[in-house]
């Protein structure tokens, strides 16, 4: 899939709202890695416990097999992930359906939005509050992308009129971002 044909999938059902679908399939495969990862270890740990190891090849060994459930588990709550979950944006504030995580912060409650350089993730520095955290799992779009237009939706409900190009916006959007 191109990035083009990702961005449109950020749908807008008006001139200020704007839809980021939860990518899914990117989730799904990560967790199939990890199950691959998981059987693999999983052996080899077996092998290590039985063969009466000192104590730093039974450690090595629990936490490998400690890993290989992780791993497991993931993948198994990976297969029956939701498909409407995404990030919905407007002039009111941000909606994030997540799992069982649904959360809505208004614009007002907002005091900057701001990217995390570190763990790779947008944070909404909320006024007495802790931040609101979201994930970066939307298919075709950077860290930097979504930040720019969080800002920008942000700073337009400040002013009150959401600002939008004259014209659709070329390259990776693909067409007008709402």
């Amino acid at each position: 899939m191109t990035r083009a044909a990702t961005h449109n999938q950020a749908e807008a059902s008006d001139a200020e709202t704007l839809f980021l679908p939860r990518d899914v399939p990117a989730e799904k495969s990560v967790a199939r890695l990890r199950l691959v990862a998981a059987v693999m270890v999983t052996p080899g740990a077996l092998v290590i416990l039985a063969r009466d190891p000192n104590a730093v090849g039974a450690s090595l060994a629990i936490v490998a097999l400690l890993l290989a459930v992780g791993w497991t588990m993931h993948f198994w709550r990976t297969r029956s992930l939701p498909t409407g979950d995404g990030l919905h944006v407007d002039h009111h504030g941000i909606k994030l359906l997540w799992g069982r995580r649904d959360e809505t912060v208004a614009w007002a409650d907002v005091s900057r939005v701001a990217i995390n350089e570190d763990r790779l993730r947008i944070e909404l520095v909320r006024l007495g509050d802790e931040p609101f955290l979201i994930p970066m799992a939307f298919p075709g779009w950077s860290l930097d992308e979504l930040h720019q237009t969080l800002e920008r939706h942000f700073d337009a409900s400040q002013t009150g009129a959401i600002t939008h190009p004259t014209e659709p916006a070329a390259g990776p959007h693909g067409g007008q971002i709402h």
